[in-house]
């Protein structure tokens, strides 16, 4: 959830996180191994956790965990406008005696052997 609310906040735009439900009897029995490497079929595989997350890091719907279901939100496309247009991409990135961008435009081979390097 928390990767969510970053990727939300720091793009200022609204995040869906989809994640599968998926419990040990959902997999196919003639899979090899299914026993011993997913124990009882009641056993969680992947418990879900799908959400859904505003331009500000808020979650707006679930965490939908350990069901299957559907989440609903309603989305104000001009709270996210509103929210980007607060977010300076530029800001304290735009520090000339920091921070420079170069452009070597010369062509350069695609592999390149270096002398007495092992590998």
């Amino acid at each position: 959830m928390p990767t969510l609310r970053h990727i939300a906040r720091e793009g200022r735009t609204y995040v869906l996180g989809v994640t599968s439900c998926l419990r040990a009897a959902d997999l196919p029995a003639g899979l090899p191994g299914r026993a011993g490497l997913y124990g009882d079929a009641e056993d969680w595989l992947s418990r879900g956790n799908t959400a859904i997350v505003g331009p500000e890091g808020e979650i707006l719907a679930g965490p939908l965990t350990g069901e299957e279901g559907v989440l609903y939100a309603e989305i104000d496309t001009g709270r996210a406008r509103v929210a980007r247009q607060q977010f300076d991409p530029v800001g304290h990135y735009s520090r000339s005696d920091v921070f420079r961008l170069v452009i070597d435009t010369a062509p350069r081979p695609a592999v390149t052997r270096i002398p007495g390097a092992t590998g």
